[in-house]
């Protein structure tokens, strides 16, 4: 009967990994650590963005409002409102109609930084004093 070797020498194939392998695994754990970190860094600039677009929908609409109550008069006026810590300008437009007494009224909410225009509203109005 023959007994099995216990101190049986290691082949190089059982002697574990080599060099390019564990090069080779730590490239693809980099690209995939790199590609998760783009993907959240991404995530939180969407969800900036869409709360500055909600901020500044509440900005044009409360500047419709207000112009709502005002005489109407064609022209431009601007100016700046604070929502939330959060500074927009705005510019609200009101444009004679073919009809008689109707404006239309354009607001558009912009990033002071970067001039972005984040809304633009479009409502018409009628003026009772011209009726």
């Amino acid at each position: 009967m023959k007994y099995l070797n216990a101190n049986k020498r290691k082949t190089k194939k059982d002697a574990g990994f080599s060099l390019i392998e564990v090069l080779a695994a730590m490239v693809i754990l980099t690209v995939a650590i790199l590609g998760l970190a783009h993907a959240g860094t991404e995530s939180v600039r969407g969800a900036a963005a869409i709360e500055a677009k909600t901020i500044g929908s509440i900005v044009a609409d409360n500047q419709l409002t207000l112009a709502r109550f005002e005489r109407i008069q064609t022209g431009n006026r601007t100016g700046k409102s604070v929502q939330m810590g959060r500074e927009f300008e705005w510019r609200v437009e009101t444009i004679e109609t073919p009809i008689d007494g109707f404006f239309q009224l354009i607001v558009s909410v912009i990033d002071p930084v970067t001039d972005t225009v984040y809304v633009r509203r479009t409502a018409f109005v009628r003026d009772e004093e011209q009726i």
